[in-house]
């Protein structure tokens, strides 16, 4: 990772390059998916948990940064016809502060949409994606610890549109042949 030292009277912005001395992940999951209408589907995730980094500073000092985070993530699907070749894909995104070492990463949160067509006996899709539709998965990173305060907007171009084309022809596919140890077990 790198770590910036800035010096006060200069303001001058000095980047190193060190490792996470360690860290510590406490979490858990929760996932759930589930037919609200024959042609509506929805899924359901959250994840919660603790991290904590350790991380050599200024002056050759290990420092903790830690958060309690949370992300949430509430899809659905809808076949908007009986033939059931157009479909409809909503999604939001929520990811709640997080660290990376001597950083704070804010949270972020994302809108997505798509669009999907099955033609020629669902043999074609074509797909029309728009992704982070209200612009919004962006963060601001910021480093406080001993004589440093820093922080810089992050922005990673994540809105876009896209066409998807996919060939859904698959052949069947044979079984390969099992590895010693998964005969073992």
């Amino acid at each position: 990772m790198e770590i910036s030292v800035q010096n006060p009277q200069t303001f001058e912005t000095v980047y190193n390059y060190t490792n996470i001395d360690h860290g510590q992940n406490l979490g858990i999951n929760f996932s759930k998916s589930f037919s609200i209408k024959p042609y509506w589907k929805m899924n359901l995730f959250r994840a919660g948990g603790y991290q904590e980094n350790y991380f050599m500073g200024t002056y050759k000092i290990l420092y903790k940064n830690d958060v309690f985070l949370y992300n949430a993530n509430v899809s659905t699907q809808i076949t908007l016809d009986k033939a059931k070749t157009w479909d409809l894909n909503l999604s939001y995104v929520y990811n709640s502060k997080t660290i990376q070492g001597s950083f704070d990463i804010s949270s972020s949160q994302r809108t997505n949409v798509i669009i999907n067509k099955k033609m020629f006996d669902e043999k074609l899709e074509v797909g029309l994606v728009f992704n982070d539709i209200f612009r919004t998965d962006k963060n601001t990173i910021s480093t406080r610890y001993a004589d440093q305060n820093q922080y810089f907007k992050d922005y990673r171009d994540t809105q876009y549109f896209m066409i998807n084309l996919k060939n859904q022809k698959v052949k069947d596919a044979k079984a390969g042949q099992k590895t010693d140890e998964q005969n073992r077990l």
